[in-house]
């Protein structure tokens, strides 16, 4: 079983350049893209990339050391992905 199946060939290419080249503004990117992909946010858009790119930077601040073979990028990536499929934004009133 591929460890990459969520990401298509290129969204793969990109988040292993991106992780390899320390861009990891870009890297993401990408992966809370695919998220918006998948999961609609009615409201506050804006707000709630905010939200997911701050989850983003607090994990990869964790895991930059981390191996940058293409396989351990992308089950990296792929986590990150299900992670964020996992945060609920609430409005607070």
């Amino acid at each position: 079983m591929s460890t990459h199946l969520l990401f298509n060939q290129q969204e793969s290419s990109t988040l292993v350049e991106n992780f390899q080249n320390e861009n990891y503004h870009q890297y993401s990117c990408t992966i809370i893209r695919k998220v918006l992909e998948t999961k609609s946010y009615h409201e506050h858009e804006p707000l709630v990339v905010n939200a997911l790119m701050e989850v983003m930077s607090n994990v990869l601040s964790k895991f930059k050391q981390a191996e940058s073979d293409r396989d351990s990028i992308l089950q990296l990536s792929n986590a990150l992905y299900n992670l964020l499929l996992q945060v609920e934004c609430v409005e607070a009133n």
